[in-house]
């Protein structure tokens, strides 16, 4: 009776453990080589105590009723040499090499249920004495063919499958990688994650997150009470990215050199890439973070000491700058001023010149930054034609009075480049203006306005003067 009520608890629970079980067997039953093995009971907890104490700095889910049994051939009734404890799950780094393996570090855990340990066993005068347990796997799974058994008729637990592995031991708080290499879940993309600069735009291509990273240390997971925030940020060319790498003289243009930095809270650190210090334009990087739970991330952009954010957290863009984030920043012109002609004595001016194109941006690489609510307006002027007898007249233009603009608001600019004297060649005439940020409709008024002289004398006359041409008059629509 008692023999037939244990083969029926094996086999209601050999299905769920993939192994024979035996329900108990007395101290007297346990053989060795065919030989009785001396209390085996008290061995079994000196195992088990073994064990414990052997978990105790492993990252591992131990079973509620886990506990260390003998084992043997399902067709021997002597021990095999082996003790079996469990169930347990240990977090198994994916990095890691396998410890099951010949040649390979046994404290090292796979992803089965049990620690395996071997012993040695003394004969003596009245039996076998079982001692000296030595890890030899952890995290295995149970062989074929292979009974577990305790003296105290304990079994193994039905349900040991469904252990849950540890999740990957944390990062230290506020854990950074500005170069990580993961696969993002739940990824999203921004609505407009763009962060414009002069010479370089930062765009936060998608945001998402992630429950465990690779280190040089192995797999980790988020600090305590935090989570991993991800985010894949794409870096190409700003508007005046041309106008820094064109070989220009740089002295006479604002350093415009981009920073980066992370701002959780009032917590700001800054941001460098493991290569080069900073991305190129045109590459691309996946930023990873431990950040508080219930707290955003940002990712700081600076240029010329201005500070521009976007969330790591939503994809979304922090205040903006006025000017490089209107929905049209460039219009084409194409205004011929043409040919027009002012004679006095013996000075004689031919001025000519087109307007190909208006631009609009709060920045400027020779002025900078706009002032506050304001933008820098950008007429761009080609087939400049201007002449007059070089000798001996010199011409002085007046910018500021040459050229106007009155935005949708009433608003009235002029123009801010620099007049100067020409006794020979001139410069760029393309006008620049201080404008509202906000204005969508400029009228420009262009009328050449100027004085001349002659410092040599010579005779000719008049010795100086000064004039205007005809004006042109258009709008410009963003």
């Amino acid at each position: 009776m008692a023999a037939s009520r244990r083969a029926g608890m094996a086999l209601l629970i050999a299905p769920v453990v993939g192994l024979g079980l035996l329900a108990g067997c007395s101290g007297d039953s346990v053989t060795y080589a065919g030989e009785r093995v001396t209390e085996p009971g008290t061995f079994l907890r000196a195992v088990e105590a073994r064990w414990r104490s052997d978990l105790e700095d492993q990252r591992v889910t131990r079973h509620q009723q886990a506990r260390c049994y003998l084992s043997k051939p399902a067709e021997t009734r002597d021990l095999d040499g082996s003790v079996f404890c469990g169930p347990v799950r240990y977090f198994v780094d994916a990095g890691q090499e396998s410890g099951s393996g010949a040649g390979q570090d046994p404290s090292v855990a796979e992803t089965g249920l049990w620690d395996r340990y071997s012993y040695h066993a003394f004969e003596g005068s009245d039996g076998y004495a079982l001692s000296e347990p030595n890890l030899q796997s952890r995290g295995t799974d149970l062989p074929d063919g292979l009974e577990l058994f305790r003296p105290d008729a304990q079994q193994p637990p039905a349900d040991g499958e469904r252990l849950v592995a540890p999740k990957p031991p944390p990062v230290e708080a506020g854990y950074l990688d500005p170069d990580a290499e993961v696969d993002i879940s739940k990824a999203r993309k921004p609505k407009d994650g763009r962060v414009v600069t002069p010479t370089v735009t930062v765009t936060v291509a998608q945001v998402g997150s992630t429950d465990r990273i690779r280190t040089d240390d192995g797999t980790k997971g988020p600090a305590r009470g935090e989570r991993f925030v991800v985010a894949t940020v794409s870096f190409d060319d700003g508007p005046f990215a041309a106008t820094y790498d064109d070989g220009w003289d740089r002295d006479g243009l604002v350093d415009a050199e981009v920073t980066y930095a992370l701002r959780v809270g009032d917590d700001r650190r800054p941001l460098e890439w493991q290569d080069s210090g900073q991305p190129d334009s045109h590459s691309q990087r996946t930023l990873v973070v431990s950040v508080p739970q219930s707290a955003e991330a940002f990712l700081v952009v600076s240029a010329a000491g201005r500070d521009q954010q976007v969330s790591l957290t939503t994809g979304e863009r922090g205040e903006a700058v006025a000017g490089f984030y209107r929905d049209r920043t460039e219009v084409g012109v194409s205004r011929q001023y043409a040919a027009n002609q002012f004679v006095a004595g013996d000075f004689r001016l031919s001025y000519s010149l087109l307007f190909a194109r208006a631009r609009l941006a709060p920045f400027d690489p020779v002025r900078g930054w706009a002032p506050e609510g304001k933008a820098w307006l950008f007429l761009d002027a080609e087939q400049v034609g201007i002449d007059w007898p070089r000798y001996p007249y010199s011409l002085y233009l007046d910018r500021a009075a040459t050229a106007t603009v009155r935005d949708d608001q009433g608003t009235i600019s002029h123009d801010l480049g620099k007049s100067e004297t020409w006794s020979s060649s001139v410069g760029d005439l393309s006008p620049v203006f201080e404008v509202d940020a906000d204005a969508t409709t400029f009228h420009l008024t262009y009328r050449p306005t100027f004085t001349f002289s002659s410092p040599g004398g010579g005779g000719y006359a008049p010795p100086t003067g000064s004039g205007s041409l005809q004006t042109l008059q258009f709008d410009l629509r963003f």
